[in-house]
């Protein structure tokens, strides 16, 4: 399983995809592919058309992953996989048909799909439309199913709007809220992460403004108002739990009040935090999709900020 983020410049995606197709060509390691084949195959591959073969194979000998046979006037009638490149074409097919990161794409993809769609040429879009756009991640094409997990978290997370369909969990007609437009307009990822959640609160401190290690002399005191944000966070949790399913929102709520019940006790952060715990935990193993990730996501950004 792929694990490891690794990020790719577009230059550097058509490079590795040609070393895919050489390796997709040769029937065993030390097999010579002849130029005119790969070629030929390129060819099946709309957006590697424009691609200088010639040249990204020097890139890749120069980099040590092929080896040339050149002719006279160093035309290159062949190439061939070596060690190293065999180890690249591994990594790269694994990036890239890892479901998190083909997703994790796909938002923005699709985000700024739907803003050209509705802003530029004042069209009313759909999934099946982008579908028919023929959109792709490093050669590979997204599926109905990508989309649909995509437009759920869109909405999840508040880029997008729309109404679903019984099977169908993404908006079948999406529309832009402000904050997609925002997104877009302002060349950001729909995946950036939010705000720290510790730079928000109210820090009240009594004494010296800066905080020493080691004072014989100045009495320190720091509160920290985390309990109002605690209880925001509840209920922003309780206003989306009509969004899951039965059996999910039944279980929710059972951790959503025990986790108030805490709050309002005596407010001892260990047992807060373990409420909330259970609670983050619950959200983001279970099944309940994009939203419960984007839930279980500000939890554990309150957790980490707490003292």
């Amino acid at each position: 399983m792929f694990t490891h983020r690794v990020e790719y410049t577009e230059a550097r995606i058509k490079q590795l995809r040609v070393l895919v197709l050489i390796d997709e060509l040769s029937s065993s390691a030390n097999e010579q592919v002849q130029l005119a084949a790969l070629g030929e195959r390129m060819e099946r591959e709309p957006d590697l058309r424009v691609v200088s073969l010639p040249s990204q194979l020097t890139l890749l000998r120069d980099e040590g992953l092929v080896v040339l046979d050149e002719r006279l006037g160093r035309v290159i009638a062949a190439t061939r996989l070596l060690p190293a490149g065999v180890a690249e074409v591994q990594a790269f097919t694994a990036w890239r048909g890892s479901v998190p990161v083909r997703r994790r794409a796909l938002r923005d993809i699709y985000l700024q799909w739907i803003y050209d769609e509705i802003e530029v040429k004042d069209a009313h879009p759909s999934p099946t439309d982008f579908l028919s756009s023929g959109p792709a991640f490093a050669g590979i094409s997204y599926t109905e199913v990508d989309i649909e997990k995509a437009g759920e978290w869109l909405v999840a997370d508040g880029c997008i709007k729309g109404e679903g369909a019984w099977g169908y969990a993404g908006p079948l007609y999406p529309t832009l809220t402000k904050k997609g437009a925002y997104i877009v307009e302002n060349g950001r990822s729909v995946n950036d992460p939010p705000p720290n959640a510790g730079n928000t609160f109210n820090t009240v401190v009594n004494g010296h403004a800066n905080l020493a290690q080691v004072s014989t002399n100045v009495h320190q005191e720091m509160t920290f108002e985390w309990k109002p944000q605690a209880a925001a966070l509840l209920d922003t949790i309780e206003q989306a739990l009509p969004a899951l399913d039965e059996d999910i929102r039944e279980a929710v709520e059972l951790r959503v009040a025990a986790a108030r019940q805490e709050l309002t006790g005596p407010g001892e952060v260990s047992k807060v935090r373990a409420a909330f715990s259970n609670l983050g935990s619950f959200l983001s193993e279970t099944g309940a999709g994009a939203l419960g990730g984007v839930l279980a996501t500000q939890v554990s950004l309150f957790l980490a900020s707490l003292p």
